[in-house]
């Protein structure tokens, strides 16, 4: 039989399969599960991206660097489950290992907790001690990202990898909450598995940690830290219509968005493919994680013509579009004629999503990115005020590529004379050599020594000059390596794209430079542009001299080359919007 949570003890249905979701399900689209569950549904193979990929291989990198460290410092302290056992007897191993209380477990799998639809393993599970001086496990996760910020007033809360549960505050800084949502949505998934295996705390207090890529050895002494969150502490500000706009803690959230889900698949499940059939409790919603999602070519079709579906650049939220859905507003053909100036309906719509303070900015940029799918526009100007393109006798483009270590190890520019590009040459400064502070240092020297003697030939018969570049990281990483000082005379010379951009124009695909440069007649040379893709690139660059890694090198900097190609190209093709 089939039993789910929905909060009150769970239900059952006619079939003999078990519901259980991961930790993954909570923070994923709802129609993820509902497409995953129904068995009208052709299920599909995950090919992810390249991009994806790399983020995928270096956070299993990571993993196994981190707990190689553990297994140094913590000896026989340390009990690893063997990674290709199944799952039956990694579970009986993990729960060995809990009832023999061994202080850290890594790469457990706890029980399915059959009666709240869950499955999960935790990268580590920590025992500690509870206000009553019970023990109990606390589950954790490795992640390749940071999850430490500077904060002007409040503290860390700590442990490090010789003592993992001794808790220790700091002060001045603070667990990352906003960007690390995602963290506390699985750390709350295995807090309930915990508490469902009977090794959870006797006390309501509910605590998990995550070992992030925060260089903090300075301040706390130690390679990796265990960052704690409370799981009960409301840090989420959320809206319903019943109880209104508060901060909720990481366990309700989590809790309301499984148990949603796990209904989802309940009635999923059910269906066969007769007209009886019960309707899914979720239909598809365009949003970012469409992009990467196993399940966009089952879902492209029902989203053809909708609105949700067409403006996937500027976005709405979810709450957003199905607000618009209850109000009518289906398609993007709805959208494109919503009359904004109808008062009446405004003031309805606003009431509906009183959490957003931008919605009205927000719903007016979505109606005209509609409007623009309508009439095929991937471009457009705000509004009709002159249009000043900003121009030099010489103009300089440039572009940076940082690698994984977030190290600047190319500096590439394309000069010309004034709007000639028949005069246009382009110039690189690179290393394939990995980068320590000295000799990144000594590169963003080198061009910053030939852009210098560039302004200076250019100023003295008498020319303008300009340097472009397309959002912030070029003038960031400069005055970063090389100081204020050293700087301040060629970033005078700089001209950001973006904001020129930014402050004249919608973009149907959003304002970044590989959505604008196409739609002025620009395109890369490279069938997959992208500078992560380019840091993937790198490693092949970097793995020796033989004619695969001249290849990537050579791809590296062609790639490069077409970037600072095609701010040119945005500053030219903007012509035809004065």
């Amino acid at each position: 039989m089939v039993v789910v949570s929905s909060g009150d003890g769970g239900s059952v249905n006619s079939t003999n399969e078990i519901i259980l979701l991961t930790g993954y399900a909570a923070k994923q689209c709802a129609r993820r599960i509902h497409n995953k569950w129904d068995p009208t549904i052709s299920k599909v193979e995950w090919e992810p991206s390249a991009e994806v990929q790399r983020f995928l291989d270096e956070g299993i990198a990571y993993e196994a660097e981190v707990l190689e460290a553990l297994a140094t410092e913590l000896g026989d302290a340390l009990v690893q489950i063997p990674e290709n056992l199944h799952k039956d007897n990694a579970i009986s191993a993990t729960s060995d290992a809990m009832t023999a209380k061994a202080q850290v477990i890594a790469r457990g799998w706890l029980p399915d907790d059959i009666q709240g639809g869950r499955t999960g393993r935790p990268d580590l599970l920590v025992l500690a001690e509870d206000e009553k001086g019970n023990s109990f496990y606390a589950p954790g996760d490795i992640k390749a990202h940071r999850t430490v910020k500077a904060v002007a007033s409040g503290n860390l809360t700590y442990s490090v990898a010789s003592l993992p549960s001794e808790l220790r505050e700091y002060s001045g800084l603070a667990e990352e909450v906003s960007g690390c949502y995602d963290d506390f949505i699985q750390l709350a998934h295995y807090s309930r598995m915990i508490d469902a295996a009977g090794f959870g705390p006797s006390s309501e207090k509910r605590i998990g940690f995550i070992i992030g890529r925060d260089d903090l050895i300075e301040q706390l002494g130690s390679d990796y830290i265990f960052v704690w969150h409370d799981l009960m502490k409301p840090l989420f500000k959320t809206f319903s219509a019943s109880l209104g706009s508060r901060k909720r803690s990481a366990l309700e959230r989590y809790d309301h968005e499984h148990n949603f889900r796990v209904k989802v698949a309940q009635v999923a499940v059910t269906r066969t493919g007769s007209p009886n059939d019960p309707e899914p409790l979720v239909q598809p919603i365009g949003q970012a994680e469409c992009t990467e999602c196993l399940w966009q070519s089952t879902c492209s079709p029902l989203l053809e013509g909708m609105a949700s579906g067409d403006i996937t650049s500027g976005a709405l939220s979810v709450r957003e579009w199905l607000t618009l859905q209850h109000m009518g507003v289906t398609t993007t053909q709805d959208l494109a004629e919503l009359d904004l100036t109808d008062q009446s309906w405004m003031e309805d719509y606003l009431k509906r999503v009183p959490h957003q303070s931008s919605a009205s900015k927000r719903l007016a940029d979505a109606v005209t990115r509609g409007t623009m799918v309508q009439t095929g526009e991937l471009l457009r100007r705000l509004d009709d005020t002159p249009l000043e393109i900003p121009r030099a006798d010489i103009e300089i483009d440039f572009d940076i590529e940082w690698d994984e270590q977030d190290r600047v190890y190319l500096w590439g520019a394309r000069a010309r004379q004034g709007q000639d590009d028949s005069t246009a040459h382009y110039k690189s400064f690179c290393s394939w050599v990995p980068l320590d502070e000295p000799t990144e240092r000594a590169l963003a020297q080198e061009f910053a020594e030939w852009l210098g003697q560039e302004i200076q030939n250019a100023t003295t018969q008498g020319k303008s000059v300009s340097v472009y570049h397309y959002t912030s990281p070029e003038p960031r990483y400069l005055r970063k390596i090389l100081g204020e000082e050293q700087t301040a005379n060629l970033i005078e010379h700089f001209v950001d794209l973006h904001t020129l951009m930014r402050e004249n124009f919608i973009g149907l695909h959003g304002l970044g430079i590989k959505k604008i440069a196409p739609a002025v007649g620009f395109t890369w040379r490279d069938e997959d542009p992208g500078g992560l893709q380019s840091q993937t690139w790198l490693k092949e660059a970097r793995a020796g001299s033989g004619a695969h890694n001249e290849a990537a090198r050579s791809r590296i900097l062609s790639y490069n080359e077409d970037d600072v190609t095609a701010t040119a190209a945005i500053r030219d093709g903007l012509a035809q919007y004065i």
